[in-house]
C-alpha cells in the first residue's frame, strides 16, 4: 500500500519474497545485528507464499477501510503555519523573529512525537495546536516577561485559543501531555546512551 500511495508500485510477489528473505536470514553473531539476505534463491511458490499473499491483501483492505480509502498524508508541520496565519493574520506574513521561533519550537516538538507512538494517535490539527501552545509557553517563559514580544504572544494565544480550530479541551490537553511525554522520552533515551 505504501508503494502505491507514493506512485512507486511493486509487485506483491517481490514484497513477499523480500520479507521472507529478511525474516528467514540469521543475524551475525556480532552486536551490530547486521542482517544478511540470501539473494541467490527466491522463496518457492508454496503454501507459505500463498498464505502470505492472502494475508497481505486482507490487511491492505482492512487498512484502506480504516482510512476510509483516503491515503493522502497531512503533516502537522504544515498545519502549524496555517494556524499561525489564521490566528495572527497579516502579522504572520512579515518576517518576524517571534513567529519563526514559534514555528521552530513547534517543529521540534512535532519531530519528537515521531518517536513516541502515543503522540502519533492524534490528528494533524490537535498535534499542531498542542505544539504551538508548548512553543508559545516556552518562548514566553524563556524571554523577559515584560518584553513586547512575549506580551503580544500571550495576547494572541490567550486562554483556550485552540477552540477556534475546533479542538476540545480534553483532546487538546491529552495531545499536549503526549507531546511533552515524547520529548521527555527522547531525553531519557539520550541519557541512557550517554550513561
Amino acid at each position: 500500500m505504501a508503494t502505491k500511495t507514493e506512485d512507486e508500485p511493486r509487485r506483491l510477489r517481490d514484497i513477499i519474497n523480500m520479507a521472507q528473505m529478511i525474516l528467514s536470514s540469521s543475524p551475525n553473531n556480532d552486536e551490530s545485528t547486521t542482517i544478511t539476505i540470501n539473494m541467490k534463491e527466491t522463496p518457492a511458490l508454496n503454501e507459505v507464499y500463498w498464505e502470505s499473499k492472502k494475508k497481505a491483501i486482507e490487511m491492505e483492505q482492512m487498512v484502506l477501510r480504516w482510512l476510509g480509502f483516503d491515503c493522502s498524508v497531512s503533516h502537522p508541520h504544515r498545519a502549524v503555519v496555517w494556524i499561525l496565519e489564521t490566528l495572527m493574520g497579516d502579522e504572520s506574513k512579515t518576517p518576524n523573529e517571534r513567529i519563526e521561533s514559534v514555528v521552530s519550537l513547534s517543529s521540534r516538538r512535532l519531530n519528537d512525537a515521531l518517536f513516541y507512538p502515543r503522540a502519533l494517535q492524534w490528528g494533524v490539527i490537535e498535534m499542531a495546536c498542542a505544539a504551538i501552545d508548548l512553543a508559545v509557553e516556552e518562548q514566553v517563559f524563556s524571554t523577559d516577561t515584560k518584553s513586547h514580544n512575549s506580551a503580544n504572544l500571550e495576547s494572541i494565544f490567550k486562554k483556550k485559543w485552540w477552540k477556534q480550530c475546533g479542538i476540545s479541551d480534553l483532546d487538546f490537553n491529552e495531545c499536549r501531555k503526549n507531546l511533552v511525554q515524547a520529548t521527555e522520552y527522547l531525553k531519557s533515551m539520550a541519557t541512557k546512551k550517554k550513561g
